[in-house]
């Protein structure tokens, strides 16, 4: 997942990502043994600035920057990681995300996102196990 994030944005150094979802599977606020987490603090060491967000569990987890809402976690993002299919996520449109934030790269680890209907939006879209 990392090196997705990698090949998306270059340099990890300094980027700010919102990575969206701590919990180990989709409507949970169970956070144990989440693979999220390690993601996050893999790209916190390589230099990434993450903002993460949990909505069934706002406080989120201990050594990472974890906001409260949404909208907290996408403002100033130059990328966006979605690391839990939440249905709350999962029915983000193209044109609701973009009322929210000017990033336009997208990783999504988890398959929520139809390619086309995001690209044809102006996002750069990411997706783990599927190639270009």
């Amino acid at each position: 997942m990392v090196e997705l994030v990698r090949k998306a944005l270059g340099s990890l150094k300094g980027k700010r990502i919102a990575a969206l979802g701590l919990a180990y599977k989709p409507d949970v606020d169970d956070l144990r043994e989440s693979p999220a987490a390690e993601v996050i603090h893999l790209l916190q060491k390589e230099g990434a600035l993450v903002k993460a967000f949990e909505p069934f569990k706002p406080e989120g987890l201990p050594n990472m920057d974890c906001v409260p809402t949404l909208e907290a976690a996408l403002k100033d993002a130059e990328a966006v990681l979605l690391l839990a299919n939440h249905t709350q996520f999962r029915t983000l449109t193209p044109e609701k995300l973009r009322a929210l934030t000017s990033a336009k790269i997208l990783v999504d680890t988890v398959n929520a996102w139809a390619g086309q209907d995001w690209e044809k939006a102006g996002f750069q879209l990411h997706r783990l196990g599927v190639g270009r």
